[in-house]
C-alpha cells in the first residue's frame, strides 16, 4: 500500500494523471493469503469476536466486553476533497435495471500514512453482538454478573432482521462509543482503539459513530479496494487463490456450498483480499442508502426500499458476484420486512468536517478545484491555448522532418518519435479539454438559471412592495372605527399608532425582501463574471433558456436580462445603489 500511495504521489508530482484503481499492483488472494497466514502478529480475543485474528485488525470495544473486529479500506487520496471514481457494477449482466454498469465515488472518513480510509466491519453481525446492543439500551441495560461463555451458536451471523432493526441496533453501537464504558474498555486492554477524528488546537477528538455501509462502500471493498489490480477490482468476483472455487468463500445454495439453507458461522470461509469475510454469502446484508435503480451509466433518480448486497445461503452460484444487489420493501402487508437469511455488517465513520478550522480550510481548498494557473484562460474553465501551442510545436517537427528529408542521416528517428508522441498528449489533452469544458458550460447554465430565477424573484418582490405601498395609501385615507367620534381622542390616537406601526412593519418587510434579493443578484453577477469568461457565458444562454417553465413572466426572459446585467458589470459598471437600481427596474419591467 505505501509504495502505491508514493508511486501515484510521484506521478501527480510530474502532471500524470493516475487512473483507475489500484493502478495494477494489486497482490492476489494468495499473496495475501501468506500475510495473512501471520495471525500470531494479531491481537487475540474471543474467538466468538474475532475468529481469524489478521494482521492489521482494528479491534474496537462493545458494551459488557464485547468487541468488533473491523479492516481498513483505503481509498487512496491525500486530499479530503479528491474523492476516488470506480466502476460499480456489471457490463454482462442481464440484470440491467439492477447491475449494470455505473460511476460511483468513495472517500474514507479516517487518515493516516497512507491515506483516507473508512472502516468496514471484518464479519457479519453475530448473535453475539446482537444481543449486547440490543440489550446495551443506551447505557441502561446491565451486564450479567459473571461473564458469559460463549458457544458456537453464538457465532452464526444475525438474521431475521428488519431494516430498522439495523439502524437501532447502529445507534446504539454509537451511544456506547461515546461513553465512558468504551473509553474504559480501551484503558484496560491496550489491542483495543476507538476510532476517532484528529485533535486540532482547541477542538477535541470527535468519536466514530457506527452505521450500515453505504452502497458504494459495500461495493467498494467486496472488490478488493486496492489491494487488487484495476482488471481484477472490475471482474465479476475478487480474485480467488489458485486452485479454489467461489465455494471456498462463499455460502450460497449448492451441494459444494450450503446444501440445507442455513444460515452459518461467521468465518469459517476465506477472506476477500481485504480481510473481510462471508462478503458474499451466508446473509444478505442491508445498505443505508435506498435503492437506486442503474441506467445507462448511472444511478436513476428515483429513490426505493432498501438495498440488500452479496446474496446469501438461499442464492443461486451464479449470484455471487460483487455486483449483485436487490431492492426491498421496507414495510411488506404493513409489517417491517425481514428474512430468515438478511442480516447486516457495520461501518464506523465521521461527520464530514470536524472543526470550525476543518471547515475553513476545506472550503479554501474547494474554492480553487479545477482552476489552471498555467494559460490565460483560467476563468473559461479550460486550458485552450495549450490545445493550440501543441498544434504550432507538431507543425514545426513537420516542416523540420520536410527540411531533412534529403539527408536521411539527419532524420533520426528521435524525430518521428517525437511526432508520435506529440499526437498521442494532443489527443489525450484534447480529450480531457472537452470534458472540462463540458463540466464548465453545465456550471454556467446553472449559474445562468439562478441569476434568471433571482431576477424574476427581484421583479416578484417589487410587485409586492408596489402593492403594499398601494395598500397603505389607502389604508392611510380610511379613518379608524376609534376615529369616527373624535380624532382627538386617547382611542383615536392609539388606533392611528397601531395603523402606522402595522404599516410600518408591512412596508419594511417588504423593502427587506426587494433588498435581499437584489443584493444576492448583485453577488451572483460579480460572483459569475469573476468565475467565467464572457465569451463563455454567451455561449450558454440558450442552453440555460431551454424547456423553461413561467414564473411571473417567461423565466428564459429573466436569464437573458441577467446575461445583459453581468455583461454591463463586466464593463465597468460598479456603482453597487445605481446597479440595484437599474436592476430592480428592469427585472420589474419583464412582470407580464
Amino acid at each position: 500500500m505505501a509504495r502505491l500511495n508514493s508511486l501515484t504521489k510521484a506521478l501527480t508530482s510530474i502532471g500524470v494523471v493516475v487512473l483507475g484503481v489500484g493502478l495494477g499492483l494489486g497482490v492476489s488472494s494468495s499473496a495475501y493469503a501468506a500475510t495473512a497466514s501471520a495471525a500470531s502478529a494479531a491481537p487475540a480475543v474471543d474467538e466468538t469476536f474475532n475468529p481469524k485474528p489478521l494482521e492489521g485488525d482494528v479491534l474496537v470495544p462493545m458494551p459488557c466486553g464485547g468487541v468488533m473486529a473491523f479492516r481498513k479500506v483505503y481509498t487512496g487520496s491525500d486530499g479530503k476533497l479528491t474523492d476516488r471514481k470506480f466502476n460499480a457494477g456489471n457490463a454482462n449482466t442481464d440484470a440491467i435495471i439492477s447491475q449494470s454498469l455505473n460511476d460511483r465515488y468513495i472517500q474514507g472518513a479516517f487518515h493516516d500514512d497512507e491515506g483516507y480510509y473508512y472502516l468496514i466491519s471484518k464479519y457479519e453481525l453475530n448473535e453475539a453482538q446482537y444481543q449486547l446492543l440490543h440489550n446495551y439500551d443506551s447505557g441502561k441495560g446491565k451486564c450479567p454478573a459473571t461473564a458469559k461463555k460463549y458457544t458456537v451458536k453464538d457465532r452464526i451471523a444475525k438474521a431475521n432482521l428488519s431494516w430498522f432493526d439495523a439502524i437501532e441496533l447502529t445507534r446504539q453501537y454509537s451511544s456506547f462509543l461515546g461513553s465512558k464504558a468504551a473509553s474504559d474498555a480501551v484503558g484496560a486492554d491496550k489491542n483495543l482503539s476507538l476510532p476517532s477524528s484528529s485533535a486540532s488546537g482547541k477542538e477535541k477528538a470527535v468519536p466514530a459513530f457506527a452505521r450500515l455501509p453505504t452502497d458504494s462502500e459495500w461495493e467498494y471493498a467486496a472488490r478488493g479496494g486496492l489491494e487488487v489490480s484495476s482488471s481484477q477490482f472490475e471482474a465479476d468476483v475478487f480474485p480467488l487463490e489458485e486452485g479454489k472455487e467461489i465455494a471456498s468463500y462463499a455460502w450460497y445454495k449448492g451441494q459444494e456450498s450450503s446444501s440445507n439453507g442455513r444460515v452459518n458461522v461467521i468465518g469459517l470461509k476465506d477472506p476477500n483480499p481485504l480481510g473481510i469475510f462471508d462478503i458474499l454469502g451466508n446473509v444478505s446484508e442491508m445498505m443505508l442508502d435506498p435503492f437506486y435503480a442503474t441506467r445507462t451509466g448511472r444511478l436513476h433518480g428515483q429513490s426505493g426500499g432498501f438495498i440488500v448486497r452479496g446474496g446469501s445461503v438461499k442464492s443461486a452460484k451464479a449470484d455471487m458476484t460483487t455486483a449483485y444487489r436487490m431492492e426491498k420493501p421496507y414495510f411488506t402487508r404493513g409489517k417491517e420486512t425481514k428474512s430468515n437469511d438478511t442480516g447486516m455488517r457495520i461501518v464506523l465513520s465521521l461527520p464530514f468536517t470536524n472543526s470550525t478550522a476543518e471547515v475553513a480550510a476545506l472550503n479554501k481548498e474547494a474554492s480553487v478545484l479545477g482552476t489552471d494557473s498555467d494559460a490565460e484562460d483560467v476563468k473559461g474553465g479550460g486550458n485552450l491555448n495549450t490545445v493550440a501551442d501543441l498544434d504550432k510545436i507538431m507543425a514545426e517537427a513537420k516542416a523540420a522532418q520536410e527540411q531533412y528529408q534529403s539527408d536521411k542521416e539527419k532524420l533520426t528517428q528521435s524525430v518521428v518519435s517525437l511526432q508520435k508522441s506529440l499526437s498521442e498528449l494532443r489527443a489525450s489533452m484534447v480529450e480531457a479539454n472537452a470534458k472540462k469544458d463540458e463540466m464548465r458550460d453545465r456550471a454556467i447554465v446553472s449559474n445562468l438559471r439562478l441569476g434568471g430565477y433571482l431576477c424574476s424573484s427581484i421583479a416578484s418582490a417589487q410587485v409586492d412592495l408596489e402593492r403594499t405601498l398601494k395598500n397603505e395609501e389607502i389604508l392611510k385615507s380610511v379613518k379608524p372605527a376609534a376615529c369616527h367620534v373624535d380624532e382627538k381622542s386617547e382611542k383615536c390616537i392609539k388606533a392611528k399608532e397601531q395603523q402606522e406601526s402595522k404599516l410600518k412593519y408591512n412596508r419594511e418587510l417588504a423593502e427587506t425582501m426587494l433588498d435581499y434579493y437584489v443584493s444576492y443578484y448583485a453577488d451572483h453577477i460579480a460572483d459569475t463574471i469573476g468565475t467565467f469568461d464572457l465569451k463563455f457565458i454567451s455561449a450558454q444562454e440558450h442552453n440555460a433558456q431551454k424547456a423553461l417553465g413561467k414564473k411571473s413572466g417567461s423565466l428564459s426572459d429573466y436569464i437573458a436580462q441577467f446575461v445583459d446585467d453581468t455583461k454591463g458589470y463586466a464593463k465597468g459598471g460598479r456603482d453597487l445603489d445605481k446597479n440595484k437600481k437599474t436592476w430592480v427596474k428592469q427585472c420589474r419591467a419583464l412582470t407580464k
